[in-house]
């Protein structure tokens, strides 16, 4: 069982990626061309952050209830901004 837990993250990240970017690109790309401009590069990447950023707020407030619902301490042991 865990084999096969292992083997899916790296579809789930995958699938994550093709979220964002699809979500980021719909956002901040008006009209698709050959390259990008300034300010969709800039908005593209500032929509990736906050996404990620959104992404870790959840994962540590899930593990800390989930941690108080087992009686433990948690402590979160990424960097914060």
């Amino acid at each position: 069982m865990e084999h096969a837990a292992v083997s899916r993250r790296p579809l789930k990240r995958q699938q994550l990626l093709h979220r964002i970017t699809v979500s980021c690109f719909k956002k901040c790309v008006n009209k698709p061309g050959a390259s990008l401009l300034r300010a969709e590069e800039h908005c593209l990447l500032q929509c990736m952050e906050r996404f990620m950023d959104s992404l870790k707020l959840v994962s540590r407030t899930y593990n800390r209830r989930l941690a108080r619902e087992r009686g433990k301490p948690w402590r979160y042991a990424g960097k914060i901004k």
